[in-house]
């Protein structure tokens, strides 16, 4: 019964991380300079809002340990069912991979505004392209965790056929990312309805909704302990 509280509290990590990651962007994200804006007002934007960037950025790094908590939670939930640990391998993998390579893209905007006042403004866009175009590689692992994940829903049952739609639907939604790269602006673009947006709400629902499932399959463990002692 004991593990099941902990199994219950690594499930709520999900959540815990969605939330967080969204307030650290939103906090960013304000008033943030297009991607074909020209480098000066990158610069402008660095120098007059230098805290709040930071601020956001370390939001998103607190929100993505308790992602990598969650990533756990999620492959032990897939493994139980699975039998052996194949798509619970690739899910887990695929989630570690993407969050690396965004964790380079946070990293990146961040030494852009740890001294923007002393850096040629060339470099702070190109600092922030890095941060925008890493949805292009991570778009990769995103992709295979939210597919492994709908494999395992749909093939094994591990997760209800609903949920296992959501993660398909998500990874749909991550692999529009791949396309970040190839135009500053538009749909496409790294700040486009395409390239941005429904990579990140598809990523928000699929994460909440599994995280609300193992919770509550954590919670009928518990129960189930409790009625047999």
């Amino acid at each position: 019964m004991e593990r099941g509280r902990f199994v219950r509290y690594g499930a709520l990590s999900g959540i815990v991380a969605v939330i967080i990651i969204i307030v650290g962007f939103t906090i960013f994200a304000s008033d943030i300079p297009n991607s074909d804006d020209a480098a000066q007002k990158w610069q402008t934007f660095f120098l007059d809002h230098q805290d709040r960037v930071q601020t956001g950025m370390t939001l998103i790094s607190i929100g993505s340990l308790f992602f990598l908590w969650f990533l756990g939670s999620l492959r032990e939930g897939i493994a139980a069912v699975e039998g052996g640990a194949r798509l619970a391998s690739i899910a887990f993998g695929g989630g570690l991979v993407a969050v690396s390579i965004l964790g380079a893209g946070t990293a990146a905007i961040l030494a852009a505004a740890l001294h923007p006042q002393g850096y040629d403004p060339n470099l702070l866009r190109s600092l922030a392209d890095i941060g925008g175009l890493a949805a292009a590689p991570a778009a990769a692992g995103f992709t295979v965790l939210f597919a492994a994940t709908a494999a395992a829903g749909y093939r094994l049952g591990a997760l209800p056929t609903p949920i296992a739609g959501i993660c398909a639907a998500a990874a749909l939604g991550q692999a529009c990312a791949f396309f970040v790269g190839t135009t500053d602006s538009g749909a496409l673009a790294p700040d486009g309805f395409i390239g941005a947006v429904i990579p990140f709400v598809t990523f928000a629902i699929a994460v909440l909704a599994l995280s609300v499932t193992l919770y509550m399959r954590a919670g009928r463990l518990v129960a189930a302990a409790r009625a047999t002692t």
